[in-house]
């Protein structure tokens, strides 16, 4: 030890947080000393042996830094150090728990494989590739969202080619951008030559132009499916009042269902409790877990309704009755918390969010029995066959099978409370737009619908499609023109240009304050000087569309190809949870920008689609007027989108970390958009 000593000295010599004192050995004494980081990598050097080893002596390893590395908060997205540095841990393996019977239709994997034999990763490493990298996503990516949600973990496959633009495949939209200022990942649409833009699903986020081998390069080529999410299901047989179980070697829990990631939650649920246990269910919703019950803070319960499958109970479950729940050996004391909730109010269930009419068992029956009574009318009849989208307290979507064509029941919470009557409205108004509504339930704000026939828009790759869509929706905005006040009483938001003008004030001090709360460096804060210059240009701009005399019109605020469906001579618009009234041309913009994402020739589409969408309007806008209101438009619709989903919220909402940032970022597409007016009217 004194002749280490004495070598770190001659080693380091300038270094000497690197140099091991002569008194080490009295230290090593001490069960309560650590070396530095310094000192152990002086020791690696000076003795040759790896620094892994060194680490390992006290207590240390690399595969536990990578486990911090993967659970710390990220603004940026970054990789993770996915190598393993002690080849001779040993991992459990896989041997033969039986003959394998073929010819059955299905057959759990564990009744051929258990994995009760233990192998060191060194006698696998022939089988452990590098063909994977890991990223975890920033939570200011904000190109990756909402594909890929902040904190989420996904892996790339380097096998692609990292080099070249590659071509639209809608298959594997989603890449890994490598470039000075980092790793970000989003959709991309590529330009001429060698160009690509990273494209933002999100409206007002500036997208970003790279030139692929000097600035850029792409870090793989096909980005796998989000980081699953685990809910713990909550099996209830109301009638019976019973409880179904997962047996386990030290009693039983409530089983668990991986999700995963950017699928809907009911939808998996329900068919995952067909699948493993052939019990036919609805997702009631997801529990508010009581923090003093929840002891990790992260499990996620969800409640589902078993209507059938309970007589032949699988052999994984078993049934516990509510009055024995007290008795049951259950191996999580966080789930005998929620299932006591549960138990004690079976007719107020404890979800999420306010109680609403869906909050208790049994109510599927109801809406059911209210939608074939009504069908009844129509001549047509359930056939039990189902497909249920969302689930919640004062929510739901549920697509029911019929005899005839499929119907969709659909009821709205408290947030888009506004959307029951702004449908109902539209359809009794202009009902060659929309579904047609068979019945309408106001206590539950839940309407049935006949599906509309038709593709959506998203999947179809014909301008023309595109086209006819944006003819049909100036049609729609015009038929709809005296209906402009009956659509605000109903709900609809104001985006008129005197609201707009009226919160200006607020929306510059929202932003102002929210450009202050950024923590990262890139992109910049907007300064107070380029607000305040932002603020006194606007109110000209919003002059200059009123002066323009275009008038009011229907404004659909998600006008997403997702919510187009299209057929050769009609196309049917859904989901107006963002109905608004303002300058009718809002639309045509927020529709634009998905076009740009769908085509790889954008400006080609964009004038195809902006001429069909303009002609309806011929007969009610000159041509002078249509032309000066088409450079206005991009920052008149950041604008009124912030403006709207802003408006009448408190600075705890404004302060969540992914509003804030949305509102940051349409700051700065606003920013973008006025400079471009000033610009071109300089040029002019």
């Amino acid at each position: 030890m004194a002749e280490l000593s004495r070598q770190s000295c001659n080693r380091f010599p300038e270094e000497r947080l690197f140099r091991i004192p002569f008194n080490f050995y009295d230290f090593l004494r001490r069960p309560s000393f650590s070396p530095s980081l310094h000192q152990i990598y002086a020791l690696s050097v000076l003795t040759d042996y790896a620094l892994a080893d060194w680490l390992s002596l006290f207590g240390f390893s690399f595969d536990d830094a990578a486990i911090f590395q993967a659970s710390r908060r990220r603004y940026r997205t970054a990789e993770l150090d996915a190598r393993l540095y002690d080849s001779s841990v040993e991992v459990s393996w896989f041997e033969e728990a039986g003959t394998p019977v073929l010819g059955t239709t299905l057959t759990p994997l564990s009744r051929w494989l258990r994995g009760r034999s233990k192998r060191s990763l060194h006698s696998l490493s022939n089988k452990i590739g590098v063909s994977f990298r890991y990223f975890k996503i920033g939570a200011h990516d904000a190109y990756a969202f909402p594909d890929l949600l902040p904190a989420s973990i996904v892996r790339v496959d380097v096998r692609a080619p990292s080099t070249g633009a590659p071509t639209q495949d809608r298959t594997s939209p989603i890449l890994a951008i490598e470039s000075q200022s980092g790793i970000i990942c989003g959709r991309i649409r590529r330009l001429s030559g060698d160009r690509i833009v990273l494209c933002s699903r999100q409206l007002a986020y500036e997208p970003a132009e790279f030139r692929l081998g000097t600035e850029a390069r792409i870090a793989m080529h096909r980005m796998p499916e989000l980081s699953p999410e685990t809910r713990r299901v909550v099996l209830v047989c109301p009638p019976r009042c019973e409880f179904f179980l997962e047996r386990c070697p030290r009693g039983v829990s409530l089983p668990e269902v991986s999700v995963p990631g950017g699928q809907r939650i009911s939808v998996h649920l329900n068919s995952a409790a067909k699948s493993r246990w052939n019990l036919s269910v609805v997702s009631i919703g997801e529990v508010e877990v009581k923090k003093s019950a929840n002891r990790d803070g992260s499990a996620k319960y969800e409640i589902l309704e078993v209507l059938q499958g309970a007589e032949a109970l699988s052999t994984e479950l078993s049934l516990v009755p509510a009055s024995t729940l007290a008795m049951a050996p259950l191996v999580r004391p966080d789930d005998r918390a929620v299932l006591e909730q549960i138990a004690l109010h079976p007719e107020s269930l404890p979800l999420c969010g306010h109680p609403g009419p869906f909050s208790h068992f049994g109510w599927f029956e109801e809406v059911r029995h209210w939608a074939q009574e009504n069908l009844s009318r129509c001549g047509q009849r359930l056939t039990g066959r189902f497909r249920q989208l969302t689930a919640g307290a004062s929510f739901s979507l549920v697509r029911f099978e019929t005899e005839g064509d499929a119907v969709w029941w659909k009821a709205v919470g408290d947030r888009n409370v506004r959307e029951y009557a702004v449908t109902a409205a539209l359809a009794s108004a202009a009902p060659q737009f929309m579904p047609e509504i068979l019945a309408c339930r106001p206590e539950w704000h839940a309407w049935l619908s006949r599906e509309a026939a038709g593709m959506a828009l998203s999947g179809s790759e014909d301008v023309r499609k595109w086209q006819a869509a944006a003819y049909q929706l100036a049609q729609l905005q015009i038929a709809l023109l005296p209906h402009t006040k009956s659509l605000l009483s109903a709900g609809a938001q104001d985006v008129r240009v005197p609201f707009l003008r009226s919160q200006i004030d607020h929306f510059f001090e929202v932003l102002e304050h929210l450009m202050g709360k950024q923590t990262k460096a890139h992109p910049a804060p907007l300064t107070s000087h380029e607000i305040y210059s932002m603020q006194q240009s606007l109110p000209g701009f919003l002059d200059r569309w009123e002066h323009l005399g275009i008038p009011d019109a229907l404004d659909h605020l998600d006008l997403n190809p997702e919510n187009v469906l299209a057929t050769d001579d009609r196309c049917v618009f859904l989901d107006w949870a963002e109905t608004a009234v303002g300058p009718p041309f809002l639309t045509l913009q927020y529709f634009l920008e998905h076009l740009g994402q769908a085509f790889p020739r954008p400006c080609e589409a964009h004038q195809a689609v902006t001429t069909a969408y303009m002609d309806p309007w011929k007969a009610l806008v000159p041509e002078r007027e249509r032309e000066a209101a088409i450079p206005l438009l991009p920052a008149i619709t950041v604008y009124a989108c912030t403006t709207a989903a802003i408006a009448g919220r408190d600075l705890e909402f404004l302060e969540q970390p992914k509003v804030a940032a949305s509102v940051r970022s349409m700051g700065r597409r606003l920013r973008h958009e006025l400079k471009a007016i000033g610009q071109s009217a300089a040029a002019d």
